[in-house]
């Protein structure tokens, strides 16, 4: 018989100390392998209710496995894992089936097919009972009574008003709603049935890259979605950006292990250092005594041998002993710099880098946009942000067009021109990276095309993380990470200084993603990219260029600057509004001037708070403590504000 409190496979309720939240799933010495590669050792770990849970790693390290894992679609060699009784665990693996005339909005009505039925059931009642005499009556309204409580109860009420908020910040539109499911691309797919696992409210959310394949907005959305959401989530993501908004505690898989920080990604990033320092300072410690203790076990035996006086040996045995029996410090495993990357560039371009003057372009008489200006200069880092299908990527083709002799010709601009520096030395990075000659091997890639040994390409691919056996797979080979990397290898061999990015990131790991970045900051040239990763572009971006219907719009700074400036530009365009007068009745509500000057004035008394604490945080970057603190305190007065600007829209409304 189990004691009180003990964990039993498949069920077990247990109380924590933390908040008293249930813990929903325990990963206890988890342990996989696929044939006889190992690719989790030990995973260790609690999902308590409520829980946020980024999970990290490089990509391979086995994250997508530990949730198939805990959703039962895998099993595992080695360790426990224990589900709380009746848990409801969503995790979107491979799209289902559906009958062929069901439409979007169809699909995600299926999670609340009760609902629907008992809605149809209540309406035959109420038409059957009009019909009815009181004796028959009677029997038929206890009917209907109970199916209206289980209608409440299931939340029958709620249903349309559940649905409508999920699509609306989903960004469905009408005709997508009523698109056939069937006609969907995969990415489309993808996105309905992430939003109908959302109207599921399982008890845990299993959330794989949960951002692909949407805009800023529905991003945006999803945020606040998830913060509110009445469950525990845990979420693999690249979106270091959307890490930082939702989760609460990170889960790195490193070498088949798993190590927790209790924070968002930022945090993780500080406390990973440190505890790297703090171990790296006990290892070097141990190792110092051992050293001096391995020193005079030598000079013990020493003096052994010339006395011939066992005493002395036996000192030296017993200190063999001590250093055998101690608890031995591991060395920790050094944060791998993966791409290291010299982008320093040969000759500058020059001042005027590239100039767009009064560009248009149409397709099909379709109007992208009209009379586009648009000036880089050296030194320069542009992004360009915008909604799909507004015109970014035909922009960039347009100048790639120029830069590499009309290699996309059919984006030629309708009007206006464009001009690139005659000194610019060009690079370009695209999404989908394809090499002309994919049967060559990764190290014959670089060796066949530069005056260069084997040994110095080994040495340059290492940087790009192609190790020992990889630098012998053929092109055809490689994933779409790896891909990219060698591509910015090929690139980067040749000093440029004119870098054109079409979202860099995409296929790349954090740690690969940081090590790009580390090395664009330091690059002398000057880069225009698209990118949807809001990390990266606060990184690099000193301009952020939105392309809509009304044009391109400059916003000085990176994604937060960009950011701050459109939520005033929205709070202004509402308060903006005229109010129209209302003649129904003498009973209008007036707005309280004292009460909106008050909450303006407390509005504009935590924003100064908040550049202050912004400051403050610059200023303390290497005192941990320090940050913590300031970082909770920001918290609170981002909450604050929240509050205060909800208080001033319902005046304004």
């Amino acid at each position: 018989m189990s004691s009180p409190g003990e964990l039993l496979p498949g069920f077990f309720i247990f109380i924590t100390r933390e908040e008293n939240k249930m813990i929903d799933i325990t990963f206890k010495n988890i342990e996989k392998y696929y044939g006889v590669t190992q690719i989790l050792k030990d995973i260790t770990f609690d999902v308590q209710s409520g829980d946020r849970i980024g999970i990290i790693g490089r990509n391979g390290c086995g994250k997508t496995t530990l949730f198939k894992i805990a959703s039962g679609i895998e099993d595992y060699q080695g360790g426990q894992l224990f589900t709380r009784k009746n848990i409801k665990v969503a995790y979107l693996d491979q799209m289902p089936k559906y009958e062929n005339d069901l439409s979007v909005i169809d699909v995600l009505k299926i999670p609340f097919e009760e609902v629907f039925s008992l809605q149809t059931k209540l309406r035959e009642s109420e038409q059957k009972m009009s019909q009815l005499s009181s004796d028959e009556l009677q029997n038929v309204m206890a009917e209907y009574s109970g199916m209206q409580q289980r209608y409440e109860l299931i939340g029958g009420y709620s249903v349309e008003e559940e649905v409508a908020k999920v699509t609306t910040g989903l960004r469905f539109d009408d005709e997508f709603l009523n698109k056939k499911y069937i006609n969907l691309s995969g990415g489309q797919k993808t996105i309905v049935e992430f939003a109908k696992i959302l109207l599921e409210k399982p008890d845990v959310l299993l959330l794989d890259e949960p951002t692909n394949h949407l805009d800023f907005k529905a991003i945006e959305w999803l945020e606040t979605y998830l913060k509110d959401y009445n469950g525990a989530i845990l979420v693999i993501s690249h979106d270091r950006y959307f890490l930082d908004q939702v989760v609460t505690k990170i889960v790195e898989i490193e070498d088949g292990e798993s190590e927790i920080y209790f924070g968002n990604y930022t945090y993780y990033m500080v406390e990973k250092e440190r505890r790297y320092e703090e171990l790296m300072k006990q290892y070097n410690n141990q190792q110092k005594k051992i050293k001096s203790m391995q020193q005079a076990i030598y000079r013990f035996k020493e003096w052994g041998r010339v006395s011939d006086d066992q005493a002395f040996f036996k000192k030296a045995q017993n200190m063999e002993k001590r250093i055998e029996k101690m608890d031995k410090v591991d060395k920790p495993r050094v944060n791998r710099r993966n791409l290291m990357l010299n982008l320093k560039d040969q000759n500058r371009s020059g001042k005027e880098v590239l100039m767009i003057e009064n560009m248009s372009k149409s397709f099909d008489g379709n109007v992208l946009f009209k009379n586009l200006d648009l000036s880089l200069y050296y030194q320069d880092a542009f992004a360009l942000v915008g909604g799909n299908g507004t015109g970014k990527s035909t922009i960039l083709k347009a100048v790639l067009n120029s830069a590499f002799e009309n290699s996309y010709s059919e984006y030629l601009p309708d009007e206006g021109k464009i001009r690139i520096a005659k000194n610019a030395k060009n690079a370009f990075l695209e999404q989908e990276v394809a090499f002309k000659n994919e049967e060559i091997t990764v190290l014959e890639s670089i060796t066949r095309f530069r005056n260069i040994t084997d040994g110095e390409a080994r040495f340059i691919l290492a940087g790009y993380l192609f190790f020992k056996d990889d630098v012998f797979k053929k092109l055809s080979d490689l994933s779409g990470g790896e891909r990219s990397r060698l591509r910015l290898c090929h690139l980067l061999l040749d000093e440029v200084n004119f870098m054109i990015l079409d979202e860099p990131t995409n296929h790349l790991d954090i740690p690969s993603r940081e090590m790009l970045e580390d090395a664009l900051i330091n690059f002398e040239g000057t880069i225009l990219f698209i990118s949807h990763d809001r990390y990266f572009i606060n990184r690099l971006a000193q301009e952020v260029y939105e392309l809509n219907s009304n044009g391109l719009k400059r916003y000085i700074g990176n994604y937060d600057d960009y950011f701050e400036r459109k939520s005033k530009e929205v709070v202004s365009t509402v308060s903006s509004k005229p109010i129209k007068k209302e003649y129904k009745s003498n009973n209008v509500k007036k707005v309280n001037s004292f009460k909106m000057d008050k909450l303006e004035s407390e509005i504009k008394a935590i924003e100064d708070d908040l550049q202050q604490i912004e400051v403050e945080i610059s200023n303390n970057e290497t005192n941990y403590d320090e940050l913590i603190k300031l970082t909770m305190k920001k918290e609170v007065l981002n909450d604050q504000h929240e509050q205060l600007m909800e208080e001033w829209m319902e005046i304004v409304n």
